[in-house]
């Protein structure tokens, strides 16, 4: 797969949830918000402070557990707030 590729396929799953989360004005739907504070929440986006075991030691696994849900719930916002000329730019680059 070269760049080109690379950046279409990224652009349209970007442009996928975009359809799933945002109405065509480009607001979060009712349900998407509904999910996406929820998806929060679970993500661990927030943390109220660092995860300990029995004893009180902070509990180094699930500091990694937590770190891996939020960098999930990353992963969503961005692909819905990303630039998309970012692809078009190295799809049209890679093509001249």
């Amino acid at each position: 797969m070269n760049k080109a590729e690379a950046a279409l396929n990224q652009k349209n799953m970007a442009l996928a949830y975009r359809r799933l989360f945002l109405s065509e004005d480009g607001t979060i739907k009712m349900d998407a918000d509904a999910v996406l504070r929820d998806l929060e929440r679970v993500c661990m986006w927030m943390p109220k402070g660092l995860p300990t075991a029995s004893g009180g030691n902070i509990d180094p696994y699930a500091v990694v557990a937590d770190a891996a849900r939020r960098s999930v719930f990353a992963h969503i916002k961005r692909q819905l707030f990303i630039d998309l000329a970012k692809f078009t730019n190295a799809i049209e680059g890679d093509r001249k």
